[in-house]
């Protein structure tokens, strides 16, 4: 999969969808839990995941970090992270319409309630999300 990133055949096909697939198939194994579940929380994970990783990329705004900063323009993080009103961003509204499953799913049970996975009776490690 690794080596596939750098093909440009890979770069033409591929889609944000795909990009949050690929997360959910290696996120701590969950789509592998899933898949000896018998229920169905493939689409209750998705919108777990995809607000949880709007609450990833708000934590690094907030701390200045951001699309534009590059090697050349270091000095941007501090020009950030000064800022009065940063453009946060927002999960998309589908994401508010999926509601909890019926039953408790543990996916990593030592681990603490993440909100976003919490409000859907989820219980997840997403530490690696803020590493995104």
């Amino acid at each position: 999969m690794i080596t596939l990133r750098y093909t440009w055949l890979f770069h033409a096909r591929d889609t944000p969808l795909r990009a949050l697939y690929r997360l959910y198939d290696k996120h701590i194994g969950i789509s592998r839990t899933c898949q000896t579940l018998k229920t169905l929380t493939e689409l209750e994970i998705i919108a777990s995941l995809v607000e949880d990783l709007v609450d990833s990329f708000n934590y690094k705004i907030k701390l200045g970090l951001r699309r534009e900063i590059t090697f050349e323009k270091p000095w941007l993080i501090k020009n950030f992270k000064n800022e009065a009103d940063p453009p946060l961003e927002s999960a998309p509204i589908w994401t508010s319409r999926v509601g909890p499953l019926a039953e408790h799913l543990e996916l990593s049970p030592k681990c603490k309630a993440i909100p976003a996975f919490a409000r859907r009776n989820i219980k997840a490690n997403t530490n690696q999300l803020r590493n995104i």
